[in-house]
């Protein structure tokens, strides 16, 4: 399951379906898609876009403490020279929730295309001229997961890893990675999940 549909998974029922969710790094507002109308959505992304409010999330957020119910960054902090910042700052502006997912670079994909001389995907390239969002760290399962235990403060934590989801023959990869997680996750989670919440699940 990718990690929109883990977080509308993880959210349903939560507070009746009526609550603020505020997406960091939210794009295209695909998440602001799969919710209930009853949720208050509000986006934020460095690039300018309808019904979004543009912001450098290297800089401190521009709301209140407390300000949200839910605060999702869904592969959003790798792309940040001040993580740590970030996600204090998750922590200041939600009110009970934070959904978190980071990718895991050292999944086999990467490796393989690593291995076969490709690049890792067009957010690791180096480019003639500057870049604003790109990723800032190879994440791999392990240290994602440090990362964010070590900075949850009083949350509780939930970590689940993510396998990708595939269609037609390429599903073998995926029981594949299904079975591998249990195994090796840093080697066959395609990202890791984190949940963390003021109140008891």
């Amino acid at each position: 399951m990718n990690k929109i549909k883990l977080t509308v998974e993880k959210l349903k029922g939560y507070n009746n379906d009526s609550y603020s969710l505020l997406d960091l790094g939210c794009r295209d507002k695909k998440l602001q898609s799969l919710l209930p109308s009853t949720v208050s959505y509000l986006g934020v992304d460095i690039h300018e876009n309808r019904d979004v409010i543009s912001h450098d999330l290297e800089n401190v957020l521009p709301f209140s403490d407390n300000s949200f119910d839910v605060v999702t960054a869904l592969d959003v902090v790798e792309h940040l020279e001040n993580s740590h910042q970030l996600f204090n700052e998750l922590k200041r502006v939600s009110k009970d929730i934070i959904i978190v997912s980071l990718p895991n670079i050292y999944h086999w994909g990467f490796r393989l295309r690593f291995l076969l001389g490709r690049d890792l995907g067009r957010k690791y390239k180096f480019p003639s001229e500057p870049v604003k969002d790109r990723h800032r760290w190879i994440t791999s399962f392990d240290s994602s997961v440090q990362f964010v235990q070590e900075n949850s403060g009083s949350f509780n934590l939930n970590i689940q890893p993510i396998v990708i989801e595939r269609f037609g023959y390429r599903r073998v990869f995926q029981l594949f990675d299904s079975i591998g997680i249990h195994i090796s996750p840093n080697l066959f989670a395609y990202g890791v999940f984190f949940d963390l919440r003021k109140s008891d699940f």
